[in-house]
């Protein structure tokens, strides 16, 4: 709107109307093999147990966040690698079913749990913060009590990459391909991938 830019990338969702409005700009819209998702710090008690990342898992109401918060850009994840490899293995939203994992953690309606830390990143994707403040409200929901924590980039993979520091972290990964292999094996391979 200033003139100062031909092109930009990852517009707010909430200011797409106002660019499709002004007939000197316009909004290109286009798939991406770009994914947001939730870690955890398995190696952390109480993260190192099965259960609590399941009751994680259904807890979080990842479709009202698509549609709320993102305002329609983007769709839920159904597989953990491609639809052709497991085309329902990815959890749902479901609140009561997430209650039977933290009871079976030993953590019924979250009595006995300690407040987690989740980490979010900003200035990189739009609404993070948004849909991390979310996502501890529907956690709280069910029992899980989350402090939210939003870091500058640089602290933020200083947090993700530092020993034993927080429960949760928000990442996402742009790859120029749907083929897992290369998500997986940069995450964790632990030898180099030969060539030749």
């Amino acid at each position: 709107q200033a003139g100062q830019a031909q092109i930009i990338d990852r517009v707010e969702p909430d200011k797409i109307p106002m660019i499709e409005a002004d007939p000197n700009l316009g909004v290109g819209r286009a798939e991406r093999v770009e994914s947001k998702w939730l870690t955890f710090r398995i190696a952390k008690e109480p993260m190192n147990t099965l259960k609590l990342p399941q009751a994680i898992a259904h807890g979080i109401d990842v479709a009202s966040i698509i549609e709320n918060i993102m305002m329609g850009s983007g769709e839920a994840n159904s597989p953990f690698l491609t639809a052709s490899h497991a085309p329902d293995s990815f959890p749902t939203y479901a609140p009561e079913k997430a209650k039977v994992p933290l009871a079976g953690a030993g953590y019924r309606k979250g009595k006995g749990l300690r407040e987690l830390t989740c980490h979010v990143s900003v200035g990189f994707c739009p609404k993070t913060n948004e849909y991390g403040q979310f996502i501890v409200q529907t956690l709280a929901d069910i029992g899980i009590k989350v402090t939210l924590q939003t870091l500058e980039v640089a602290k933020y993979n200083q947090m993700l990459f530092g020993p034993g520091a927080g429960d949760l972290f928000e990442q996402g990964w742009f790859i120029a391909t749907t083929d897992p292999e290369v998500l997986l094996s940069s995450l964790l391979r632990a030898t180099p991938i030969p060539t030749g």
